[in-house]
């Protein structure tokens, strides 16, 4: 059972609050709902870029590489340390496996132990904005 509590304090940037925070999202309509709910939930946070079809960051000329990677990616599987990301993608081929990259980032199939190898057929059937609605 998930415990939305810990979780919240484990990724306090979900939480809903008033800082001011730099989003980044996909190019989908999850993505898009998504950023909407989070926005709502965080009224001093801004969309300052587009990841587009897995190969380009389109951000706002006001702000630096930096900002972009200290935001919040929404609907993404971001492998980098400094990223924080929240996706539903499957990113483990076994589910132990390392991947340090993801040290500050949700993804809700790794929350079940699901990987190519465990239970791929029991992956997360929903999209971001679901998890964001609980």
């Amino acid at each position: 059972m998930l415990n939305k509590i810990a979780l919240l304090q484990k990724y306090a940037w979900l939480a809903p609050s008033r800082d001011a925070l730099n989003l980044v999202i996909g190019d989908d309509l999850d993505a898009a709902l998504s950023a909407a709910l989070y926005l709502h939930a965080h009224p001093n946070a801004k969309l300052i870029g587009v990841y587009a079809k897995y190969t380009t960051v389109y951000y706002s000329a006001a702000h630096t590489w930096d900002d972009v990677l200290n935001a919040v990616w929404l609907d993404l599987d971001i492998y980098h340390p400094q990223c924080k990301s929240l996706g539903h993608h499957i990113v483990r081929v076994q589910p132990r496996q390392a991947l340090p990259g993801f040290d500050n980032s949700l993804n809700l199939n790794d929350l079940f132990g699901k990987s190519l190898q465990r239970k791929f057929d029991e992956k997360y059937p929903l999209g971001t904005i679901h998890f964001l609605m609980w």
